[in-house]
C-alpha cells in the first residue's frame, strides 16, 4: 500500500515546522508528503525545504496566491499531484504522535475512512510545545492541553457507529479511489468548518462509513 500525507497550511511557518519535525521518523512509511499552502509565503517554503530534506520519501510544496480561506481547494491541489492509493490528512498546526502514520495504515479498510482526533494546546503555551515525548507528557500532566483524554494513545477501540457530523478533517485517512468517486472536496466552499461535514456526508452517500 502506498500512502501519501497531505498537510494543509496557511501562513503559520513556525507551527508547520513543528508538525513536519514530528513526522521525520515516520516518513519511511510514506510514499510522498504534499504540503499544500493557502497563499505563497517565503518562510513556509523555506521550512518545507529545510525539514523536508530529512525525510525518507518525496516531499512536495504546492502553493497558489491567497484568494481567501479555501481549504478544500488547497487539499484538492494536492490530490491532483498525488500518486498513492491511500491518503492521510493532517492540518499544519497538528503535531503528530509517533504512531500517527502507522495507525492510519493499520486501521484503514475497504468501505471505511478513518477518523482520528486531537487535543489542543492552550494558546499561551503553544510556543514551547514540540513533538518530543517529555514535552508532550509535561504539557499533559501540567494542564497545558485541553481534551487530554484524546491526547493519550491507548489500545485502539474501533467505533463503527460514529455520527457523520462528528468528523475532523485535521486527522483523517481515506482510500484515494473513494475520494475520487465523490470528486474529492468541494472547491466552492469558502471559510472555516463546512468541509469536514461535506466530505463525510458525500462519502456516506456512496456507502463509505467513518471508523473512529
Amino acid at each position: 500500500m502506498k500512502t501519501a500525507l497531505v498537510i494543509n497550511t496557511c501562513r503559520q511557518p513556525l507551527r508547520l515546522k513543528k508538525v513536519l519535525a514530528s513526522l521525520v521518523g515516520q516518513s519511511r512509511e510514506l510514499t510522498e508528503v504534499l504540503v499544500t499552502e493557502d497563499g505563497e509565503d517565503a518562510e513556509t517554503a523555506q521550512v518545507v525545504q529545510t525539514v523536508g530534506s530529512a525525510y525518507a520519501c518525496t516531499v512536495k510544496h504546492l502553493s497558489a496566491p491567497w484568494t481567501g480561506q479555501r481549504v478544500c481547494e488547497v487539499r484538492n491541489r494536492a490530490f491532483k499531484h498525488m500518486t498513492a492509493d491511500h491518503v492521510v490528512l493532517l492540518d499544519g498546526d497538528c503535531v503528530a504522535h509517533p504512531q500517527f502514520i502507522a495507525d492510519h495504515r493499520h486501521y484503514i479498510r475497504e468501505g471505511y475512512f478513518v477518523q482520528g482526533w486531537r487535543a489542543a494546546v492552550k494558546e499561551p503555551h503553544v510556543p514551547g510545545f514540540s513533538h518530543e515525548w517529555w514535552v508532550r507528557w509535561s504539557y499533559l500532566l501540567t494542564g497545558r492541553t485541553t481534551g487530554r483524554k484524546r491526547s493519550v494513545r491507548a489500545l485502539a477501540r474501533l467505533d463503527f457507529s460514529l455520527d457523520y457530523k462528528a468528523t475532523f478533517a485535521c486527522n483523517q485517512s481515506y482510500w484515494a479511489k473513494d475520494l475520487r468517486a465523490v470528486i474529492v472536496f468541494d472547491s466552492d466552499i469558502v471559510g472555516w468548518g463546512a468541509d469536514d461535514y461535506d466530505i463525510a456526508g458525500r462519502l456516506g452517500v456512496i456507502g463509505i462509513k467513518p471508523l473512529s
